[in-house]
């Protein structure tokens, strides 16, 4: 039976009915003050709307929404263009580089804690439910074994520069990352400049 991945609210249950709502979902996968996220399949559903508990499904993976792309954490990772690409030499030297890791839902600070003590360092929040986070290859794929990690990828070239660069005014579909290339043309220089480079640590 196909399971629903459902966000369970338990605001204003008592503690016997939020335990009683617990033990009907077929998989725990995060407790949260208000709610739980769980997977349930139709049976328990129907028994939740017959409690009185209201829930919501929950789409499986959410979009990573970077200011450049939208990635589609459901699919196949996207191709990046060979020239906004890290090189596989770069990501298997045995040195940090970043990825982005999503979460099955909300942070839980027990989940970045758990992050930490693999050897990852967490740079900063990414929509939805994402986080950069520095690490090496070896520190990845431990991470990847974590129940609480949804999807890792790298955090690629293409990833970081502005829309505006490759003369588009908006972010670029999963399906069109590969695409994507730098417009000179796109930028009129100014006699003070035009193009803000950040870098990280």
């Amino acid at each position: 039976m196909a399971l629903k991945r459902l966000k369970v609210y338990t605001e204003g249950l008592s503690e016997k009915d939020r335990k009683s709502a617990i033990k009907i979902v077929s998989k725990l996968l995060a407790e949260y003050p208000d709610f739980i996220l769980a997977e349930v399949d139709e049976k328990g559903v129907k028994a939740l709307e017959d409690r009185g508990v209201r829930s919501e499904e929950q789409p499986g993976s959410p979009m990573v929404r970077l200011k450049t792309v939208d990635i589609d954490t459901s699919a196949k990772a996207p191709a990046s263009p060979p020239s906004l690409k890290l090189k596989d030499a770069d990501v298997k030297s045995g040195g940090d580089n970043y990825w982005i890791i999503q979460f099955i839902g909300p942070a839980i600070q027990q989940w970045s804690e758990e992050i930490k003590k693999a050897g990852g360092s967490i740079k900063g929040y990414i929509p939805e439910n994402a986080f950069l986070v520095r690490m090496s290859p070896e520190e990845k794929n431990k991470v990847a074994q974590f129940p609480f990690v949804n999807w890792i990828g790298l955090y690629e070239p293409v990833y970081k520069i502005s829309p505006t660069l490759m003369g588009r005014k908006g972010r670029a579909a999963h399906k069109d990352i590969k695409n994507l290339s730098l417009k000179a043309e796109a930028v009129k220089p100014t006699p003070m400049g035009n193009i803000n480079v950040q870098v990280h640590d």
